[in-house]
């Protein structure tokens, strides 16, 4: 499926030796790659000073009389091709260009959201006389991570699978060669990651009466949701049963909390599962039942049952008894 388009190119005019941007935004499921054409023709990518950024932004630098024409965006996907309207960029002659303009950033990086491993790119295009350079920082000063970024065109930031401590203030500063003049621009990347523990229950064996307190953490962005299963099922708090924050407490304890709890957390990237057993033993200085207790037929009149020793006062065991009925029909 794809949309119409959100955002198209406009006309313009640009004095030569200056900078012309046009941008179209389109929604697509695959993604549509976008492609550019000048007066109906695929415009060449050749040149230095042309760059066709992936998120449907065209940058012509160092405007050329020859670059005048009609410029319009194309969106392609497998199943679906889509044809922007045209915009024409008029070049008009640089009669009273002074030799030093101070530096301004006329399309700056925005505010972006991005999910584990996917790509992203800052844009940062700037005039003035001399050209100004680029460059990219962090607010908070930590290094960019050079592995997973490169400069695309004439100062434009990409940076490749994504990762949580890619997060953070960035910043685009345009400086004229060999003065202290210069301007910034800013804009937020922010990660979302999905669930994952950093806390998790543990198993209890508990008296009958007693209390049993399970501990879950987990981190993610957005912060995630935490909830309690039992058995599977989603508990909610009574009387006995709280839950504060992410910390499950069960109170009196009754033969029927004998279960498996679960903790989960979840958010819009995802969810998980931790679980936790409670053992309830009936009184504390009697032993709990026997575990993994499984029978095996060994002809038609003979069957071979095992176990293991309770895993609670195991000590106070004196002998084992098994009661068996026949079974009907």
């Amino acid at each position: 499926a794809i949309s119409a388009f959100e955002v198209q190119p406009l006309s313009i005019e640009v004095q030569e030796g200056g900078v012309a941007r046009f941008a179209c935004k389109i929604t697509a499921n695959p993604p549509a790659v976008i492609t550019w054409e000048v007066n109906r023709t695929t415009l060449p990518l050749a040149l230095d000073r042309i760059t066709a950024l992936p998120t449907g932004v065209l940058q012509i630098y160092s405007v050329e009389k020859r670059d005048a024409g009609n410029y319009r965006c194309v969106a392609t996907t497998v199943a679906n091709r889509r044809k922007s309207v045209e915009a024409a960029l008029s070049v008009i002659p640089a009669l009273d260009l002074k030799p030093f303009q101070k530096p301004a950033i006329i399309a700056g990086p925005q505010n972006i959201t991005a999910s584990l491993h996917q790509t992203v790119i800052l844009e940062c295009v700037a005039t003035g006389n001399p050209k100004p350079i680029i460059s990219w920082s962090r607010l908070d000063h930590k290094s960019i991570d050079v592995f997973n970024t490169r400069v695309l065109g004439n100062g434009n930031l990409m940076i490749s699978d994504v990762k949580v401590q890619h997060a953070g203030v960035y910043v685009c500063r345009a400086t004229i060669p060999g003065t202290r003049n210069f301007t910034v621009a800013m804009a937020t990347l922010t990660v979302l990651a999905p669930p994952s523990f950093v806390e998790w229950p543990e198993s209890l064996t508990r008296p009958r009466a007693g209390t049993a307190r399970f501990a879950c953490q987990a981190e993610g962005i957005p912060a995630p949701k935490m909830s309690w299963l039992k058995n599977g099922r989603r508990i909610h708090s009574n009387g006995r049963i709280k839950m504060y924050n992410s910390k499950l407490v069960i109170n009196q304890i009754i033969p029927e909390d004998d279960a498996i709890y679960q903790c989960m957390a979840e958010n819009n990237q995802g969810s998980i599962l931790s679980r936790a057993r409670l053992t309830v033993v009936m009184s504390e200085d009697r032993p709990s039942a026997p575990c993994n207790v499984h029978a095996e037929t060994m002809s038609s009149s003979a069957i071979l049952l095992a176990w293991e020793r309770p895993l609670y006062n195991s000590d106070k065991v004196i002998a084992y008894s098994v009661h068996y009925m026949k079974a009907e029909g």
